[in-house]
C-alpha cells in the first residue's frame, strides 16, 4: 500500500474566519485530502478572530474530511484591529494607531505577530515529518515561514499567490527593497509557484526573470457546497452585490449611475427592480445612491454570514461585480479576478461585470457566457442588458467544471507532485 503523503499547509486565512481567501484555503485542503494527502493546516485559532461562521461546524467539516489542524496564538493583533480581537477603545485605539503607524514606517506586515507562534507550533516537527510544505499568501510571512521550515525540515515548498507581493494595486502598506529582496529569495528557493491569474503570472514572469512562468491556479466554486444553497425569496427583478469596493479603483459609483439609467428607461416602475448590498460599506453605497437619485431601489444590508451572501447570489437576477472603474490599466491590475465571480457561476447566475477591456475576468464572463463585461463608463450599456434581461433576454450559462475546485485541486495536485519529485525552480 501507497504511504499517504504528508503536506504542511500554512493557512493565515482558513475557517471560520469571514474573508474570501478562507474559502480558497479550504477547498483546497479538502480536494486535496480526498486525492490522498494527509494534511495539517496552521492557521491562528478561532477565538483570535472578529467575525466568524459556525466555528463548530467547520470542526465538525475538519473532522470528516480528515484534516488536522494546529491553531497558533497571535501577537501584536493591534496592527489589524480589522480582522483580529484586541484593545482598540479609548488609550487602546491611541496605542494602535502609534503602533499601526510605526509598523508602516518599518514596512512589517500587520500579521507579522503570527510569525513567532507559527515558528514555536511546529517546533516540534523533525526531517521525513513532512513530504512537502505549501503556503497561501497573503500574508506573505507565510512565504517566509514556508522557506525557514523547509530548510529546517528538508523538505520543498511551494507558494500560492492569492494576490501581489510587490505591485499589489490594493496594497496598504508600501513596498520596501527590503521585502523585493525577501521576494526574491523565496522565488529561488521554492519549488514551484501558483497564482490566481494569467496577467498577474505573466507580472511575476517578468519582474524577477523567472526561468519559468507560474503556474495559474484559479478560485472556484465548490459543488458541494453550492448544490445545497437555497435562494433567497426576492418578489422583483433582483440585482445583487456581495462584497467589497476597494476604493478608490472600485466603488458603486458606476453601478448607481447605471441604475440612474435604468431608472430612466423604466419610468412607469415597471417591471418592479432593486439593487441589494450585502457587505460592509454601506455608507458608501448609499451615499452614491443618493447621489444619483435611486435610493428608492436601493437596499443595504451591511455584513452578513457567508450562507447569506451566496442564497442572495442564487436568489438573484444578476450579479454584479466591480473590478475596476479605469479605463486602461498595468499588467498589475488585468489579473484581479473577484473571487465571488467563481461563485455566481457555480449558482448559475448570470454576471455583470465592470472591468476595462482585456482583464482576465472578462475571458472568464466571455467562456462561462453567463453575463456581459462592461467598462465603467458604459453605463448604458449596462441599463440596457438588464432592461433586456427584464425582458426575458437572460445569458444562459454554460455547465463547466473548470472552474470547479474537485477540478482546480487536481491541477494543484499534480503541480505538487512535481514539486515533491524535481529540484527546485520548476517555474
Amino acid at each position: 500500500m501507497q504511504r499517504q503523503r504528508k503536506l504542511l499547509f500554512l493557512a493565515y486565512y482558513f475557517p471560520p474566519v469571514r474573508v474570501i481567501g478562507a474559502v480558497r484555503a479550504f477547498n483546497l485542503a479538502k480536494y486535496l485530502a480526498r486525492m490522498g494527502w494527509q494534511i495539517t493546516v496552521v492557521t491562528p485559532a478561532p477565538e483570535l478572530w472578529r467575525n466568524v461562521d459556525d466555528p463548530e461546524g467547520v470542526t465538525v467539516r475538519l473532522t470528516q474530511e480528515g484534516i488536522k489542524q494546529i491553531l497558533t496564538g497571535h501577537d501584536w493583533r493591534c496592527l489589524n484591529p480589522i480582522h483580529l480581537k484586541c484593545w482598540n477603545t479609548g488609550l487602546g485605539y491611541i496605542l494602535g494607531g502609534i503602533s499601526r503607524k510605526t509598523a508602516r514606517a518599518y514596512s512589517i506586515e500587520v500579521e507579522g505577530g503570527w510569525y513567532a507562534h507559527v515558528s514555536r507550533a511546529c517546533g516540534s516537527f523533525s526531517p521525513g515529518d513532512f513530504d512537502l510544505i505549501l503556503a497561501s499568501g497573503s500574508p506573505f510571512l507565510s512565504f517566509r515561514l514556508a522557506r525557514d521550515l523547509s530548510d529546517r525540515l528538508i523538505c520543498p515548498f511551494v507558494i500560492d499567490y492569492r494576490d501581489l507581493w510587490s505591485g499589489d494595486p490594493h496594497a496598504i502598506q508600501p513596498y520596501s527593497k527590503a521585502g523585493m529582496r525577501n521576494e526574491k529569495e523565496v522565488l529561488s528557493k521554492c519549488s514551484a509557484v501558483t497564482i490566481v491569474s494569467p496577467s498577474w503570472a505573466d507580472f511575476i514572469h517578468q519582474k524577477f526573470n523567472l526561468e519559468k512562468r507560474p503556474f495559474v491556479v484559479t478560485n472556484g466554486y465548490d459543488p458541494e457546497e453550492m448544490d445545497i444553497v437555497e435562494p433567497l425569496p426576492y418578489d422583483h427583478f433582483a440585482i445583487v452585490y456581495a462584497g467589497h469596493f476597494y476604493l478608490p479603483d472600485s466603488s458603486a459609483t458606476p453601478i448607481m449611475a447605471c441604475l440612474e439609467k435604468l431608472k430612466s428607461l423604466l419610468k412607469d416602475g415597471k417591471p418592479s427592480w432593486r439593487f441589494h448590498y450585502y457587505g460592509g460599506q454601506s455608507d458608501h453605497v448609499q451615499h452614491e445612491a443618493k447621489r444619483f437619485g435611486v435610493e428608492e431601489y436601493v437596499s443595504v444590508y451591511g455584513p452578513v454570514t457567508r450562507t447569506t451572501a451566496l442564497r442572495a447570489v442564487r436568489g438573484a437576477n444578476v450579479a454584479v461585480v466591480m473590478i475596476s472603474q479605469q479605463k486602461e490599466a498595468p499588467l498589475e491590475y488585468r489579473g484581479i479576478i473577484a473571487a465571488k465571480i467563481f461563485e455566481s457561476i457555480g449558482l448559475r447566475t448570470p454576471v455583470l461585470a465592470i472591468a476595462p477591456k482585456g482583464f482576465d475576468v472578462c475571458s472568464i464572463v466571455d467562456a462561462t457566457g453567463g453575463g456581459k463585461c462592461f467598462c465603467a463608463e458604459e453605463t448604458g450599456g449596462m441599463a440596457t442588458f438588464l432592461t433586456n434581461m427584464m425582458k426575458g433576454s437572460t445569458p444562459a450559462p454554460k455547465v463547466t467544471s473548470e472552474y470547479s475546485w474537485p477540478h482546480i485541486a487536481s491541477e494543484m495536485n499534480n503541480i505538487l507532485l512535481r514539486a515533491m519529485h524535481t529540484e527546485p525552480d520548476i517555474r
